[in-house]
This record gives C-alpha cells, structure tokens and sequence, in this order.
C-alpha cells in the first residue's frame, strides 16, 4: 500500500471502506439485474414508496438522467412501477413492487452479512466503539 498522507486520512479511509462495500454489494446483485448504484435507489424507495423521480433525484443527489435510467432499469426488472401521480395525472410517482419489496428484504440481509464480515476481527466491545465513534462522527 501507498505510504501517503492522504491514504491514512480519515475521509480516505471511509472512503475505501465504501467502495469496498459498494463493489462486494454490487458484485452479489448483479444475477438479479440490479446494476452498481440502482439498489440505493430501492433502498430510498422502501422508505419513501410513491415518490416521484424528480423528489428521489434530490433525495439522492443525482441528477435526473440518472434517476430515470436507474428507474427504467429497476422498472424492466420488476422491482418497481411507475404509475400516474393520483393528485396530478401528469406526473409519475414510483412505487416498489412485491419483488421490490422482496429485493430490499434481500439488500438488508447482504448488508448486514457484508457488515459482520467487516467487523470479524473485532470484539463486542470494539464493534460497539467503532459503531458509536461513526455515529458521533456523522
């Protein structure tokens, strides 16, 4: 590994951490067709069903064109809908389906699979620490 500064850095390292876990999560969900970044958006999705893109676009801080192909990709899937907005027809809001709900299910269990694997080495009392020391620090 690179003996730098910036490598040992704080920001670095959750950084790797994250990356880390996005390629793990990545590389599980793609049998299912859920491509690098789409899963986020099933995740915002269960917590928020019947939003519409352009409300999840800021949610998630991604533009529109991003939204809208992760959305048709999700969608050709079967992990969500589009359906006109009920209090105004023009727009669309975006709601999980039942194989959505199932995929988030399935999210969380790799999640927390992928959580524990991090954490192996590391004592009860270490995990709490560290869990505790993010939180603080967020």
């Amino acid at each position: 590994m690179i003996q730098d500064e910036h490598v040992h850095s704080l920001g670095a390292m959750i950084a790797c951490l994250h990356r880390h876990n996005l390629r793990y999560l990545s590389q599980e969900l793609e049998i299912y067709g859920i491509g690098g970044g789409q899963f986020r958006f099933l995740l915002a999705l269960y917590h928020v069903d019947g939003i519409r893109p352009e409300e999840l676009s800021r949610m998630l801080m991604v533009n529109r064109a991003t939204v809208t192909r992760a959305l048709k990709r999700l969608e050709d899937a079967g992990y969500v809908q589009r359906t006109p907005d009920p209090e105004d027809r023009r727009a669309l809001v975006v709601n999980l389906t039942e194989e959505g709900h199932r995929m988030h299910r399935f999210i969380r269990q790799l999640s927390q699979k992928r959580s524990e694997s991090m954490l192996a080495g590391f004592s009860e009392e270490e995990k709490t620490l560290f869990r505790n020391l993010l939180e603080k620090a967020i």
